[in-house]
């Protein structure tokens, strides 16, 4: 079977550019966010999910790979519904911890208008959602980069929650960051942790591209009440789940 790796990360944090230079990996076939989508189906029942991963997206991973060849998917969807079903079904999988500052990544979402429970990009992820690991009892009143930020700290809470499941089930976790990956040195060291061939000449020309990056004119643009004590407000109307 397959080698499969998926991606444990907020979003953010440079997952389209991390699947560019894998694909400079012999015998690598990296995907970012490839049909069929985590995104598609993630409100199905636990039960259809189950059965969704079995009849559509392992057979697509072993119809796209070469016999022996890895897959690694870097959609940042992973830890949003799909985890707890692929290690009920048993089917073994490796993630990299794709880890970059909180504070970074909320700004990213909101200069992206990727704010939950509001906008077309975010709607998916409510903080008051039963599913949600850090469930807000009142957010109506939070300013969108509020929400941003709930929406990064929900998803680290979901990656230090999955990170212990899969390495017990016997699957690898390897950490890295948005910078590391972003350097030679860094890139090198994560391919040697995941035991992954060296890239070939491929790389040193496609390293230091920018993919899906924040546009350079919203990059001076911040939220207009400020960054302030959000953090205190989200952690004073939170709940923690399981």
């Amino acid at each position: 079977m397959t080698r499969i790796i998926f991606c444990l990360t907020t979003g953010r944090s440079g997952t389209m550019y991390l699947s560019h230079v894998l694909n400079s990996i012999p015998g690598i076939e990296a995907r970012h966010e490839p049909p069929p989508n985590f995104h598609t189906y993630q409100t199905l029942p636990f039960d259809e999910k189950c059965k969704w991963i079995e009849e559509e997206k392992i057979p697509e991973i072993e119809r796209i790979t070469w016999q022996g060849d890895v897959y690694i998917e870097t959609s940042n969807l992973f830890n949003q519904g799909w985890v707890e079903p692929l290690l009920h079904l048993g089917i073994p999988f490796d993630v990299i911890w794709l880890k970059r500052a909180t504070e970074d990544v909320a700004i990213s979402f909101w200069r992206k208008t990727v704010i939950p429970g509001r906008t077309h990009l975010g709607w998916h992820m409510r903080p008051d959602h039963e599913s949600n690991v850090l469930r807000a009892r009142e957010w109506a009143h939070w300013t969108d980069y509020t929400c941003c930020l709930w929406l990064t700290m929900e998803k680290e809470a979901r990656n230090e929650k999955y990170a212990p499941m899969i390495a017990a089930a016997g699957g690898q976790v390897v950490e890295t960051s948005t910078g590391e990956i972003v350097s030679e040195t860094g890139f090198m060291k994560l391919i040697a942790e995941l035991n992954l061939p060296l890239p070939d000449a491929a790389y040193h020309e496609i390293k230091n591209e920018h993919l899906n990056a924040t546009r350079a004119d919203l990059s001076g643009y911040w939220p207009p009440d400020g960054l302030g004590k959000q953090k205190d407000i989200i952690l004073n109307s939170i709940s923690r789940g399981k």
